[in-house]
């Protein structure tokens, strides 16, 4: 009931950001952190619109052609919401693009390993995992799903190695209250929960344990 009650609260809460952030955009069309704002808020069902999100994101793809940020947004929305896995120029873009920091270019090619792994093509997913790795060895999701594929080729002793590294990777973990409770949508936190995996919830933390029971 009380988790009930928050989700209630906070899509009231969302309501009110969106519609304050919507009016300085209208005064304020070019502002790419304004857009982001808006960007998070609409990428997650049921409160979340699909179109305006991307919307969006081509908007501030529009202002700079390269933006990290914006690329990975687009590619999480079509994996986790949209299950769209046949845009080859986003692929292209996440493997290829070379951006000023290690830590950018390690989302990127870890963004690309879900495209790879809906093809089924387990060579070229295990090599941006192992590529996103070599780039920055602060992340955790790339140490997990790279056990996965070790797991599955039997290199058991491989993988927990690698999980074991992404469990000493993880900065923050939320409590139930935290799950739903924010001032706005934050940037940051999102890469660092959904891309980077440094910032993850209890449940989460007991399903990448678990792989060490294999």
């Amino acid at each position: 009931m009380k988790e009930q009650q928050m989700y209630e609260l906070n899509k009231i809460h969302e309501e009110k950001l969106k519609k304050n952030f919507e009016e300085k955009l209208h005064h304020d069309p070019q502002n790419i952190d304004l857009l982001f704002k808006l960007a998070i808020l609409e990428i997650h069902p049921p409160n979340g619109d699909d179109i305006k999100c991307i919307a969006y994101l081509e908007q501030i793809l529009a202002l700079d052609t390269d933006n990290v940020q914006a690329l990975l947004l687009l590619s999480y929305l079509k994996h986790y919401t949209l299950f769209e896995h046949a845009d080859e120029h986003l692929m292209n873009k996440l493997t290829s693009l070379k951006s000023s920091s290690d830590e950018s270019d390690s989302m990127l090619r870890y963004a690309a390993s879900w495209f790879f792994q809906f093809k089924g093509d387990d060579e070229k997913e295990t090599f941006s995992l192992q590529e996103s790795i070599a780039l920055d060895q602060r992340n955790v999701w790339s140490y997990v799903y790279l056990a996965d594929n070790y797991f599955t080729q039997g290199k058991n002793l491989e993988a927990k190695e690698l999980i074991h590294k992404a469990l000493g990777n993880i900065k923050k973990i939320y409590t139930d209250n935290e799950i739903f409770e924010y001032d706005e949508p934050d940037l940051n936190d999102f890469l660092n929960h959904y891309v980077k995996g440094i910032y993850v919830t209890p449940q989460q933390v007991n399903l990448i344990k678990k792989r060490l029971e294999k």
